[in-house]
């Protein structure tokens, strides 16, 4: 067996993993999308929505690299290729953009913390946003429990301390016992502490379609080659 028919068997069970992997993604997209379309108002359909176009994708460009391996296709291999470097820009690009633009965008989740905060009573995906983040986050508000009061609500329910919070920051305020801390440092900090993870999971992704492209470019040149006689 030649290097060409290794890289052709390797892109093909590569691409066949990835076809699984999208159709898992798209799978559970279909799934929480019913589930969540029985919830009216339910903000997190948009990431149903998402895991389905990605899944779909996922899918599309994977099935293409196991056709274009399978049938040694020199234009299915190099569409593929084009497509997996094109992907590949869009998350560079992406990662400069958020390291330029890091303090435009801890400013923005500041500003969308307030409006939604006082959109409380009148929209029901702000209402299941705080009543959801607070008690998980062990938060109250946007910088301090305070900003209810300020925006001409009551504390809501959500900010009160549990028994088993353990040693979450807890402070009286009036009859209710809630939250000292607000959602603002919190909600960064979290985002924070996972960006190791994140950014090492996007790295890996990014070599694994770097190495994809560059197979499928060098599989299409050789198949190219042998059909001009080269050997």
């Amino acid at each position: 067996m030649g290097a060409a028919s290794v890289i052709k068997y390797l892109l093909f069970f590569f691409n066949l993993l990835i076809c699984t992997g999208g159709l898992i993604l798209l799978g559970c997209g279909v799934l929480l999308h019913i589930e969540l379309a029985k919830q009216d108002g339910a903000q997190w359909k948009y990431i149903a929505i998402g895991f389905i176009t990605l899944g779909a994708i996922i899918f599309a460009i994977a099935f293409l690299g196991c056709c274009g391996a399978l049938r040694e296709s020199t234009c299915m291999l190099n569409t593929f290729g084009t497509l997996l470097l094109f992907i590949f820009l869009i998350q560079v690009i992406c990662a400069v953009l958020l390291v330029v633009y890091e303090n435009q965008f801890i400013d923005g989740v500041g500003k969308a913390l307030k409006i939604s905060l006082g959109q409380y009573k009148e929209k029901p995906d702000a209402k299941e946003f705080w009543d959801n983040i607070q008690p998980s986050l062990g938060c109250c508000g946007s910088a301090k429990p305070s900003d209810w009061q300020e925006s001409g609500l009551q504390i809501p329910s959500s900010c009160e301390c549990k028994e088993s919070d353990g040693n979450k920051k807890c402070g009286n305020v009036g009859n209710q016992k809630i939250y000292t801390e607000g959602c603002y440092n919190k909600l960064l900090h979290a985002v924070k502490s996972s960006i190791i993870i994140v950014a090492a999971v996007a790295f890996a992704v990014a070599l694994v379609e770097l190495i994809g492209a560059i197979f499928s470019f060098r599989l299409a040149s050789t198949i190219r080659k042998r059909e001009h006689g080269f050997y």
